[in-house]
C-alpha cells in the first residue's frame, strides 16, 4: 500500500472517530467520548509519523508562530478538528506537507482536550472524596 494510500485510510478512520466522538459528549456519555478521543489520538499519533518520515527537510517555522488560546473550550476544538480533518483528506494527494500541517494541529487539539477532560476527572474525584 502506497504512502497517500495509508494516509487516506487513516484518516477517514479517525474522521469517523471524532464523529463518534462528537455524538457521545452531545448525549454526555463520557467514557465513551475519553474512549474514542484517545482513538483518534492515535490514529493522528500514526499519521504525523508516517508523514513526518515522508517530509524532505521542510522547515517547521509554522508551529514556532503558532498562537493557541490558552483556555480549552472542548466543543468549539471539536469542530476544529473536524474542519482539520476534513481538509487534511483533501490535500493528501495534492499537497502533503499541508496534510502534515493540519493533521499535526489536529493532534495539538486532541492532546488538549485529553488534558482537560484528566484535570476535569481529577477534579471530580477530588470533589466526591471530600
Amino acid at each position: 500500500m502506497d504512502l497517500e494510500s495509508k494516509v487516506i485510510r487513516a484518516l477517514q478512520h479517525a474522521t469517523t472517530s471524532i464523529q463518534e466522538a462528537v455524538k457521545a459528549k452531545m448525549k454526555a456519555e463520557n467514557k465513551i467520548f475519553s474512549k474514542t478521543m484517545w482513538v483518534v489520538g492515535s490514529d493522528l499519533e500514526y499519521l504525523t509519523f508516517i508523514l513526518n518520515l515522508s517530509r524532505e527537510n521542510s522547515d517547521d517555522l509554522w508551529k514556532e508562530n503558532m498562537k493557541v488560546a490558552r483556555v480549552v473550550d472542548i466543543d468549539s476544538e471539536l469542530v476544529t478538528i473536524q474542519q482539520l480533518l476534513c481538509g487534511a483528506l483533501s490535500t493528501v494527494l495534492t499537497n502533503l506537507e499541508e496534510t502534515y500541517r493540519k493533521v499535526w494541529l489536529a493532534q495539538l487539539y486532541v492532546l488538549r482536550i485529553q488534558r482537560k477532560e484528566e484535570r476535569l476527572t481529577t477534579l471530580n474525584s477530588h470533589n466526591r472524596s471530600l
